[in-house]
């Protein structure tokens, strides 16, 4: 099974987004735009998992946020950019402008207790953001401008009282996700 850790949106913060997204759709070239229920912030992609490992990561979730004592806490997004750059993109994306320390602090306690099962923490540290689209060539991607206009946008936030275990189907037509598990703040 292909499982990732992630916060998933609600409705309302779906459809702004998408609200948000549909000029640029029509006016920025070379860029695959996520579907909006498969728009989500990861917080660790597992990979492929065997079955046996899925009680074990389950647990691992558990305790992290009741260890932790997690509580729910306020996310908001703002500001789209790019990696590596807004200039030449290979994901076009929304930074976090609100809970961006407790995500990081999530995901740190993750990485320290999942490498004990034997997934690897990441090499780099932890960005938060949520992905709206991919450019696989980015000399082809143009439109750039576009998003200079709306640099400083910003979304209504929410509360985040849930982090799901989601697993990953890739299909001809993208790829899908649906729920394993969630663990509530």
């Amino acid at each position: 099974m292909r499982l990732f850790i992630a916060i998933e949106l609600p409705q309302t913060l779906q459809n702004e987004i998408a609200h948000f997204i549909e000029p640029l759709r029509k006016q920025v070239r070379g860029a695959r735009w996520i579907p909006l229920q498969n728009l989500h912030l990861t917080l660790k992609f597992l990979g492929e998992v065997p079955e046996i490992d899925i009680l074990k990561i389950k647990n691992c979730m558990e305790e992290v946020i009741r260890e932790e004592n997690f509580q729910p806490f306020k996310l908001q997004f703002s500001k789209i950019g790019g990696f590596p750059t807004l200039k030449s993109p290979r994901v076009i994306w929304l930074g976090v402008s609100i809970g961006e320390e407790v995500l990081s602090k999530i995901t740190s306690s993750l990485e320290g207790s999942l490498e004990l099962l034997g997934y690897p923490k990441k090499d780099r540290p932890y960005q938060a953001h949520l992905s709206l689209g991919k450019v696989k060539d980015p000399k082809q991607f143009w439109g750039v401008e576009k998003f200079e206009l709306i640099h400083k946008t910003s979304f209504a936030g929410f509360s985040v009282g849930v982090i799901s275990l989601l697993q990953s189907f890739l299909g001809r037509d993208g790829a899908s996700y649906e729920k394993v598990y969630e663990v509530k703040l």
